[in-house]
């Protein structure tokens, strides 16, 4: 699915890497199904890697600058309470899942299953 090609001790690693994040996929979704979470995980191509390999891989090296907050240009604004009916898939205002590749605004979760729906 992922073409990896793995030899020897690598290979037996990775396969266990896998099958813990697999176990935590299927503990997460029986978790979701009993209404614990309002979203299932799957499986992706960074499933065989563990958390910290993930976070070398996906996150940025050089952590974003925090100015202090007597800095910021800060405006609260009233917001109404959402409603939480709103399906916003049935509305149309929700992309698919997809692999943004290289795009690094896309690497701040650090999660490593996928979202399904």
């Amino acid at each position: 699915m992922f073409e990896r090609d793995y030899d020897g001790e690598e290979r037996e690693r990775r396969q266990q890497i896998y099958a813990d994040t697999l176990a935590m996929i299927q503990q997460h979704n029986a978790e979701a199904d009993a209404g614990a979470h309002n979203f299932r995980l799957g499986v992706n191509q960074f499933s065989d890697m563990t958390s910290a390999e993930w976070a070398a891989y996906a996150l940025s090296p050089t952590p974003f600058p925090v100015k202090p907050e007597s800095e910021r240009n800060v405006v609260e604004l009233p917001v109404p309470a959402p409603d939480a009916a709103i399906d916003w898939r049935e509305k149309g205002a929700v992309t698919p899942v997809k692999n943004q590749g290289g795009c690094v605004s896309a690497r701040r979760a650090p999660v490593l299953p996928a979202p399904v729906a």
